[in-house]
């Protein structure tokens, strides 16, 4: 059979994890081990999501700056959802006092 298990030396636990972009937001879907019988422990930085439990810990690297205060999760029979809230790209040029054109029509 095809790709043997190869034990990282760096002691990655080998998350496996689905990503959804969704433009403004990230959903990024996490299979724990079913036997948990606590919630994870979700940690988000600007760029990963922490995730530990009961021994087990991953980093998840993300391709993109995040809002760790707005960044939330829920935890239910095993899957981790978790909904990462992307920092709004900077508009050069853009005065942010400037609203809209209709208020000088």
């Amino acid at each position: 059979h095809q790709g043997s298990q190869n034990q990282d030396p760096e002691g990655k636990t080998g998350l496996s994890y689905e990503m959804v972009d969704a433009g403004k937001t990230a959903y990024l879907t996490v299979q724990l081990p079913a036997h948990l019988s606590e919630d994870p422990l979700v940690e988000f930085s600007e760029r990963s999501c922490h995730i530990s439990t009961q021994g087990l810990s991953g980093n998840i690297e993300l391709q993109f700056p995040i809002v760790p205060q707005t960044s939330t999760w829920t935890f239910c029979n095993g899957i981790l959802d978790v909904v990462l809230e992307k920092v709004p790209p900077e508009l050069p040029g853009v005065d942010p006092e400037y609203i809209s054109e209709a208020e000088f029509s």
